[in-house]
């Protein structure tokens, strides 16, 4: 578990923790986010970094805690409802969708720089440098750099096959390549609500 966390794989934690105060140095937790540039650092337009705490305060936990036992409750503690505000299939517009993938390279780099505080890890470097480049990539491709998106989609092939993303990744290239980036996200809006 330790690592699913700290690499970001396996299963999304959500928004729910339950943490013993001595585990948590908020001094070192705010010194090291005011490291990174909190500008667009939430998922949502209109979100503060705030809102977003839930996506770092995890790997900061764990990788600042070497000898804390890390665990999961396997049942339902509480309801979470979902709405037009917290989807991200109610990111109609490509802007939103853009400013989603900014703030996802930035949660990423906030998590790899809270993590490399405390551990030097390269798998864990090379996972989030991955991921900035998967970022990267959407962003091209959103912002019709056709050319710059196939030549980063073949950079990052190695990292693809072993992710096993190698054809939803390529059908995404594909697709918003031919429909571009509106059509696109139309028509994956339109998929993922029936």
């Amino acid at each position: 578990m330790r690592e699913s966390i700290l690499l970001t794989k396996g299963f999304w934690l959500g928004s729910a923790y339950a943490v013993r105060k001595e585990a948590i140095s908020l001094e070192t937790f705010e010194m090291v986010l005011a490291q990174q540039p909190p500008p667009k650092l939430t998922y949502l337009e209109g979100h503060r970094w705030r809102d977003t705490l839930d996506n770092v305060l995890a790997p900061f936990i764990v990788a600042s805690n070497a000898n804390f036992k890390v665990g999961f409750v396997n049942e339902v503690l509480f309801k979470h409802r979902e709405h037009g505000n917290n989807s991200w299939n109610s990111t109609l517009r490509l802007g939103m969708v853009l400013c989603n993938v900014e703030s996802w390279q930035l949660i990423h780099a906030t998590r790899y720089h809270l993590i490399a505080h405390f551990l030097r890890d390269r798998k864990i470097e090379t996972r989030y440098t991955n991921f900035q480049e998967e970022m990267e990539l959407l962003r091209l491709q959103l912002t019709n750099q056709k050319l710059k998106a196939i030549g980063k989609f073949i950079f990052i092939l190695p990292f693809l096959f072993k992710e096993k993303r190698i054809a939803r990744t390529f059908a995404r290239l594909l697709a918003i390549t031919f429909l571009g980036p509106e059509s696109f996200i139309r028509w994956r809006i339109q998929r993922n609500s029936k």
